[in-house]
């Protein structure tokens, strides 16, 4: 601001916030008998839960009467009055809004996470339009950004899993660079850009090449089975429904002919690598048999499989890996490890020479079922990857209930806190 000039805040006591902001220009004259200054009051309007807008801009002029109290007095005559004209108001980077999203620190397992997917999911009121008595301008969301920095010049890669303009319910993926294990990770929301027409997510900026599939299964309404990550592995959907999931959208899959084709994808070809499969599942009846979550089987071109058991032992998750040399290696977690009709969290994982499963973030004691190899380089197979069934004819352990989301990784990602990674929706956040 130029030299001698001030700024004075009127405060509004029962919220504690500014009500009006006047500048006050320096004085031109001051030798002169008279003074004459300029002031320009700006009345702020705030609400809880946007950002403040001008609602009224008065100009004043100001003459000091020559008292030894040096009062001054405004000259009325002088005023200009906009009315109820609403000034433009401020912005960040063309955005109207922003909000801060902060990851509790004590959700992240062990170490800072890098490029981490975190997951933004709700039902906000000015996650709405316009149209619909919101804050977002543009009929498809694609003015909702997310970016490092308070200014909203730095944006983040998202991935928007769904978006409804009439009621603000919202599914958005964010990549972010560092999430801390030791201090609050704050990152922002932007919103309300009318400039803004096209798109500006990038689903495939949020996976790294790491994730080799990720299957959303929105949204609820109409299932898709697309695959989020470059890699482009969309699924074939055999008769499973669309259903609600446990985050958002979920396929629900009859036990008998239900299943997802995801074809002879090389993606899950691991090698001697580690790895990670995981999804979230609801098995809704207790089969006398073994049912398939997550597959690539079959007669010999076995690969993974990812089960829930009944057969070989009552409601338990097993893992097994099929060697290149026709071998496999199995392991199983305890009887009744996890219950029928609640949904549950699973994850089959290779840690070097080791298997491990996880049932909602806990690490599962394993037996070794019917294991007959050693854990070696996982078979290269031709056969066509599932979620919810088996390829093998004859044994296509169909699932019985809803799975909300799957994924495969060409990493061990720790699905419960135990050591790398920790899986994406786990994290927590608070919004301002």
């Amino acid at each position: 601001m130029p030299d001698g000039s001030k700024y004075c805040f009127d405060y509004d006591g029962s919220y504690g916030v500014i009500k009006q902001i006047h500048y006050y220009a320096p004085d031109d004259q001051p030798n002169a008998v008279r003074h004459e200054r300029r002031r320009t009051t700006y009345a702020i309007n705030f609400t809880n839960t946007d950002s403040p807008r001008v609602t009224q801009e008065r100009d004043w002029a100001e003459q000091w009467n020559g008292d030894t109290d040096g009062a001054w007095a405004s000259n009325e005559e002088a005023v200009t009055q906009f009315g109820n004209t609403t000034a433009p108001p401020p912005t960040f980077n063309g955005y109207t809004y922003r909000r801060n999203l902060s990851i509790d620190h004590t959700k992240v397992p062990n170490t800072d996470q890098s490029n981490f997917p975190v997951l933004v999911s709700g039902t906000y009121s000015y996650l709405k339009t316009t149209a619909n008595g919101g804050s977002v301008q543009n009929a498809n969301g694609y003015d909702v950004i997310f970016t490092s920095d308070s200014s909203c010049a730095t944006k983040l890669n998202h991935e928007t899993e769904t978006y409804n303009a009439s009621t603000g319910a919202v599914n958005y993926w964010v990549r972010v660079p560092t999430v801390s294990h030791t201090s609050d990770t704050t990152f922002y929301m932007c919103y309300g850009n009318s400039s803004v027409t096209a798109d500006q997510s990038n689903k495939w900026g949020v996976w790294d090449s790491n994730f080799q599939n990720v299957y959303h299964l929105p949204n609820g309404t109409t299932l898709s089975a697309n695959d989020s990550t470059a890699n482009a592995v969309n699924g074939t959907i055999e008769n499973a429904t669309a259903a609600a999931g446990q985050m958002a959208g979920g396929a629900s899959f009859n036990g008998s002919s239900a299943g997802i084709n995801l074809g002879n994808t090389s993606t899950w070809a691991m090698g001697s690598g580690d790895y990670t499969f995981e999804a979230w599942i609801k098995v809704t009846s207790n089969p006398v048999w073994v049912q398939s979550i997550l597959h690539k089987d079959a007669v010999g071109e076995r690969q993974v499989a990812l089960l829930f058991d009944n057969l070989f032992a009552a409601n338990c998750i097993d893992l097994i890996h099929f060697n290149d040399d026709g071998t496999f290696y199995w392991r199983q977690t305890p009887a009744n490890s996890l219950t029928t009709n609640a949904w549950h969290h699973v994850a089959g994982a290779r840690n070097g020479s080791s298997l491990l499963v996880y049932i909602d973030g806990v690490s599962q004691t394993l037996s070794s079922a019917y294991t007959n190899g050693p854990l070696g380089t996982m078979k290269s197979a031709a056969s066509v990857a599932y979620i919810g069934r088996n390829a093998y004819s004859g044994y296509e352990e169909y699932f019985n209930g809803l799975i909300g989301v799957a994924r495969g990784y060409s990493v061990l990602w720790d699905a419960g806190g135990g050591m790398g990674a920790s899986r994406p929706e786990q994290h927590q956040f608070s919004h301002e």
